[in-house]
């Protein structure tokens, strides 16, 4: 598995946002990045509480990139 750090791949946006979410009401985060080679490759994601008394709450997207073409949701 290779990791690769977020500011590398990314072509614009922000790999970081702070706020206060609020209970339903949706929040859209928009960054572009560019994958160096073709593959299956994971993007991870974290949050956090504000209280720091829970450990963060990772998650993930599975995306493969072929010469065919390219989707999400790996296994």
């Amino acid at each position: 598995m290779a990791w690769i750090p977020g500011e590398d791949l990314l072509m614009n946006g922000d790999l970081e946002w702070k706020g206060k979410l609020k209970a339903d009401e949706p929040v859209n985060f928009s960054a572009s990045i560019r994958l160096p080679r073709e593959g299956e490759w994971r993007i991870y994601v974290q949050g956090d509480y504000p209280t720091n008394d829970r450990l963060p709450f990772p998650d993930s997207v599975g995306i493969a990139i072929t010469d065919e073409g390219s989707y999400f949701g790996l296994e």
